[in-house]
C-alpha cells in the first residue's frame, strides 16, 4: 500500500518527474535505447550527493560545499 506521504510527494511531482523517478527506481536500467545504446538524459536523476538541494521552478538547485 502506498502510504499517504507517499501520495503526496508523488502528487507534488509533474508527470514528467513521476516518470523519472519510477524508471529510475524500480527498472535500475542506465537508461538508454537497447537499439542504439544512447542514453536518455531526460531520465536520468539529478545527483543527489550535495549536502543541501531544493527543487524550484521545475530546476534542481545545489549547494552547501564542504
Amino acid at each position: 500500500p502506498i502510504t499517504k506521504k507517499v501520495q503526496r510527494i508523488l502528487g507534488e511531482m509533474s508527470g514528467r518527474e513521476r516518470e523519472a523517478f519510477f524508471i529510475n527506481n524500480v527498472t535500475d536500467s542506465n537508461y538508454y535505447f537497447v537499439e542504439t545504446g544512447e542514453v536518455v538524459h531526460e531520465l536520468v536523476m539529478p545527483d543527489t550527493s550535495c549536502k543541501f538541494q531544493a527543487h524550484a521552478g521545475n530546476q534542481w538547485i545545489f549547494g552547501g560545499a564542504a
